[in-house]
């Protein structure tokens, strides 16, 4: 009994155990999962608008060195082909082969990604029988895959000997 009288200090000397609350710890974990949720839905905003802008950018690309072939030859005018990507394929090569005879060849580079699709998921450029057009994703249709989620440059396309780019009796 004299005992606690005699070091009345001794409650006061104690110290605070180290480290976080229960309650902190939770609290910090909500916010941490607060802040994640609004990051990640407008990660998946920018990636969207990105995949758009560089599906944008390659359908000008095409549609302007279409222009360019058109101007310096012919005007291509080709019958599109529907859930086919044939007519885009067509359309590719001859803006890609180097010819002596095509003033101004090649209008694309060589090495030009031109992977297939009819996926509704994939932004797509479709021929549409004077100009390209874009796809957006949800819409039915084949064409040219493009977006950010494909390599700027692909495998250079060798053509066979026999190859024939689309001339002026080929067009409608």
């Amino acid at each position: 009994m004299n005992d606690r009288m005699n070091h009345p200090t001794r409650a006061t000397n104690r110290r605070k155990p180290g480290g976080f609350s229960l309650t902190e710890l939770l609290a910090t974990v909500a916010v941490v999962g607060v802040l994640s949720g609004i990051s990640i839905q407008s990660y998946h905003g920018l990636r969207d608008s990105a995949r758009e802008s560089a599906a944008r950018d390659t359908l000008a690309l095409l549609n302007r060195a279409l222009l360019h072939f058109d101007q310096a030859n012919w005007d291509v005018v080709l019958t599109p082909v529907p859930d086919a990507t044939s007519d885009e394929l067509a359309i590719l090569r001859t803006l890609q082969y180097r010819n002596a005879s095509i003033p101004g060849s090649p209008y694309l580079p060589s090495n030009f990604d031109n992977v297939m699709s009819s996926s509704e998921d994939d932004y797509r450029i479709q021929w549409a029988g004077h100009t390209f057009e874009l796809l957006a994703p949800g819409t039915p249709g084949a064409g040219i895959k493009t977006g950010s989620d494909i390599p700027s440059a692909g495998t250079v396309y060798t053509y066979p000997p026999d190859y024939q780019p689309l001339t002026l009796g080929q067009h409608e």
